[in-house]
């Protein structure tokens, strides 16, 4: 119950901090807006603030469920489960697009032309588990069971995010 106070304490000080953005506008540009098209506005500006949050945390304690079923990687608690699942998911938003063609471009000087499809998933798959390792190393309170199950949590991720998200084609 105490985080759903928190949730909510943030949001009104997100309202009222965009309330008068809104209204500075509206003068300005001397919109015919009412005061209550005003309040429907700026609380639909502050709940866009709780839309990233919320798939955080829906993803940290969804992982947290799933990751007790499989038993690739245990947590102690939740919140180290969220500060996880959120520093893994930057660290996949731009580390690992900044790593992976770097090696994608190695590896076709030394593996040829015709093995690129079967060489650029498993280029994927073991940045992301290093990413998934590495973390789990350095952020206490998260056991993985080895770098095998750091490369189970990679090839799960590679899966999810190609049937998922779409990312069907592989990329020479």
């Amino acid at each position: 119950m105490d985080i759903l106070k928190l949730l909510f304490f943030m949001y009104l000080a997100i309202f009222i901090l965009i309330f008068p953005i809104v209204r500075r506008t509206k003068k300005e540009e001397n919109d015919q807006i009412s005061t209550g098209m005003e309040f429907f506005v700026v609380a639909c500006l502050a709940l866009l603030v709780f839309i990233p949050i919320a798939g955080i945390l829906f993803a940290s304690y969804a992982f947290f469920d799933f990751s007790s079923m499989l038993k690739f990687i245990e947590f102690s608690n939740n919140t180290n489960a969220i500060l996880y699942v959120l520093i893994v998911l930057i660290s996949l938003c731009f580390v690992e697009p900044l790593i992976t063609p770097i090696l994608k471009g190695v590896s076709t000087l030394i593996i040829p032309a015709s093995f690129v499809h079967i060489t650029n998933p498993v280029i994927e798959i073991l940045v992301n588990s290093l990413l998934v390792y590495g973390w789990s190393m350095i952020i206490p309170g998260i056991f993985i069971n080895g770098f095998l199950g750091a490369l189970g949590i990679a090839v799960l991720y590679y899966i999810l995010s190609r049937v998922v998200f779409g990312r069907n084609k592989v990329e020479n």
